[in-house]
């Protein structure tokens, strides 16, 4: 069951911190979406940096180096999409309870995008296929 209210907003904020541990820009989308499957846990979710799909968890999984045709949403069906200082983007798909997402939800990726913002800040954003691929086989 999801967190609501100030209870999910403390918890997001509590575990904010850990996004700025990364060394990488790909290790730490990696971490957004580990928070995000945390308290808001869903069939699908991914970060674009532009078209460029540098992390995912679920049943998107299957997009991670594929570009999407536009800037628009990659996961289709019931879709919260957070885009971060005009350069990235998470998007959630299909919350696990069935629920739809609520003004919580957002704020509390709000809240995580600042944070990868600050990541995006320092480490830049990925746009190298093969960095990404190096990511992965480090895992």
């Amino acid at each position: 069951m999801r967190l609501r209210d100030e209870e999910l907003i403390a918890a997001v904020q509590a575990d904010a911190a850990e996004l700025l541990v990364p060394k990488s820009a790909v290790a730490a989308a990696e971490r957004l979406l580990s928070i995000a499957f945390r308290f808001l846990p869903c069939r699908a979710a991914l970060v674009r940096h532009g078209t460029l799909v540098v992390a995912a968890r679920g049943d998107a999984a299957e997009f991670v180096m594929t570009r999407a045709s536009d800037e628009g949403p990659v996961l289709k069906g019931e879709t919260l999409v957070l885009r971060i200082g005009g350069r990235a983007a998470l998007e959630l798909c299909d919350p696990a309870d069935g629920l739809p997402f609520e003004s919580i939800d957002r704020a509390a990726l709000r809240l995580l995008g600042e944070g990868y913002a600050k990541v995006l800040d320092t480490l830049g954003v990925v746009t190298d296929a093969a960095e990404i691929a190096r990511h992965a086989l480090d895992k």
